[in-house]
């Protein structure tokens, strides 16, 4: 049986209203079948759509599903967008079991004979959403433990690990570095327990692979620990993290996954791209 390709690229966009089309072109240039955007907000929605539309005829955002748009505010402004070259069937939000629903857009896509479900998420920062990022995570990791029929893809702004490095792997938010390098877990932290915190982030890794969805990128290039999705400059600083990922099917076939750090100052996110065969 012939396999279908299909390139996907995930993009937390960082509301730039002003660098829409710039944000449109770049992605273009990738020749994506189908993308999936983060921290989209109602203007940026709108103009999303107008620069889309004409190769990506299919656009479903999670504006469309949430039942409330006026609690869609300040700390919750934020939604995601898909928008495919092939038709889309909404999932509704509600089957997954997590406080801010807005967070995670799911779509169904047949692609001929052969279909999967699409799944992007923003998953807020803990600095300053506390134990809601557990809770979106824990929700959205749940949902795969049961087997669904058709292949699965989840993607999306993950704000997680907090880096990797050879001796450690994984160190999440809820570790933290002594002085003399070495990684421990944090007692107390944010109203719980850093075992709790670093239990729920590393369930991203560890239960969703379990559960049949590897990292793909990292299943790609195993070595490369100085790859980058998220960079920060503070002064003469410059933090650097993989928070941005790919977690695809078993069941499907990988040919390619990659960081596209030269995209200027579109976003401080870089896109993540992968090849999937279905």
């Amino acid at each position: 049986m012939e396999m279908e390709k299909l390139r996907l690229v995930s993009w937390n966009t960082a509301k730039r209203l002003n660098k829409v089309s710039l944000q449109a072109d770049f992605m273009r240039q990738i020749c994506p079948d189908i993308i999936a955007l983060q921290e989209i907000i109602p203007s940026t929605e709108g103009a999303f759509r107008r620069n889309l539309s004409e190769d990506y005829p299919f656009i479903i955002s999670s504006f469309e599903l949430a039942p409330d748009l006026s609690i869609l505010n300040k700390k919750r402004m934020f939604g995601q967008l898909i928008a495919s070259k092939y038709k889309l069937r909404a999932l509704p939000p509600k089957n997954f079991n997590v406080p801010w629903t807005e967070r995670i857009l799911s779509v169904s896509i047949a692609l001929k004979d052969k279909k999967f479900d699409l799944h992007t998420t923003h998953i807020p920062p803990g600095s300053s959403n506390g134990w809601v990022k557990i809770e979106m995570i824990t929700g959205i990791v749940e949902y795969f433990k049961n087997q669904h029929q058709h292949p699965q893809i989840l993607c999306g702004d993950f704000n997680t690990p907090q880096f990797e490095n050879v001796p450690n792997g994984i160190v999440t938010f809820g570790q933290r570095v002594k002085t003399s390098g070495e990684v421990v877990m944090k007692g107390k932290f944010r109203g719980g327990l850093g075992i709790h915190w670093d239990n729920g982030e590393r369930s991203l890794f560890d239960r969703l692979n379990q559960y049949g969805l590897v990292d793909v990128f990292r299943m790609m290039h195993p070595n490369a620990l100085d790859a980058y999705s998220w960079e920060f400059k503070r002064g003469e600083k410059v933090f650097r993290t993989r928070f941005d990922h790919f977690f695809g099917d078993k069941r499907l076939t990988i040919s390619n996954c990659k960081y596209l750090n030269r995209q200027g100052n579109l976003s401080d996110h870089s896109p993540i791209v992968a090849d999937f065969y279905l």
